[in-house]
């Protein structure tokens, strides 16, 4: 992205202070359209059409803020003022170049530390066969690992399945059982369920966000276009190489459109 520099003391100077409302917006919406498609303060009659009319063009002119020259007008002083194409296609080229080695660098460190993991691998060798010895449960608390009787199948399948009942078969559906050891292991079962289903949706929410992290930061690293953090002149990049080019015949369409309006409505004085 480029940017279109007025100075502060543009309203007051004296080549402008006389100047109509149509030529200083024709100055301002030109020097953009300048900066944007990097024609180095040129603009030629199409692109007048689109802008503004002759007549502002010709206060410019007198105001010595445009030149007159063949095939359209040119900004006074352009270069002094204003970045060249030259200078933003070089200043675009070294952030290209910055975006690679960067990435070239992180790759490269990724290479190194997948390097050091597989040296460290000996150290965790043969721990999946040695016994391992678990701690026995508090006989006071509820061991929600195990006393759900969906233990077995995955998370998947345990997730549709119908919530285990409150009571146990003696007492389903009474609403006010008796103390009932049965009751209780059935309402320990219930407890165990809910919270394998509120763990679930914990991991299922855990693992949506990172696949949607490692997408975008795929992305990125493989856009020639945006920079480390995703952006492009200043914007969020789409990573779409495509979209500059779609952008320019859409607006080359409007002002087709706009000439054609402009000649069937007679003159443009």
């Amino acid at each position: 992205m480029t940017w279109f520099k007025v100075d502060d003391g543009f309203w007051s100077h004296p080549k402008t202070a006389a100047l109509p409302p149509a030529a200083i917006s024709l100055w301002v919406k030109s020097g953009a359209y300048s900066c944007q498609h990097l024609t180095d303060g040129r603009i030629s009659p199409q692109v007048l059409r689109l802008l503004g009319t002759r007549k502002s063009a010709r206060d410019l002119v007198n105001a010595g803020l445009w030149h007159e020259v063949d095939g359209g007008w040119v900004f006074h002083d352009w270069s002094e003022y204003q970045e060249t194409s030259g200078d933003v296609l070089k200043r675009r080229d070294e952030a290209k170049e910055r975006q690679r080695r960067s990435r070239e660098e992180r790759a490269k460190k990724q290479r190194e530390s997948q390097r050091k993991s597989q040296g460290m691998s000996h150290v965790t060798e043969g721990v999946s066969s040695q016994e391992v010895f678990y701690p026995r449960p508090d006989p006071t608390r509820p061991d929600l690992s195990s006393t759900y009787v969906g233990e077995g199948r995955s998370p998947n399948e345990r997730a549709n399945e119908e919530p285990p009942p409150r009571n146990c078969e003696k007492h389903i559906g009474d609403p006010n059982p008796p103390n009932c050891h049965a009751c209780a292991q059935a309402r320990t079962q219930l407890e165990a369920w809910h919270a394998e289903r509120a763990a679930i949706a914990n991991e299922n929410r855990r693992a949506e966000l990172q696949a949607q992290v490692e997408a975008q930061r795929f992305a990125i690293d493989h856009c020639d276009l945006c920079d480390d953090d995703g952006y492009r002149d200043g914007r969020v990049c789409d990573h779409d190489p495509e979209a500059d080019e779609r952008n320019a015949r859409g607006m080359a369409e409007v002002r087709a459109v706009l000439a054609a309006a402009r000649r069937g409505g007679g003159s443009d004085e």
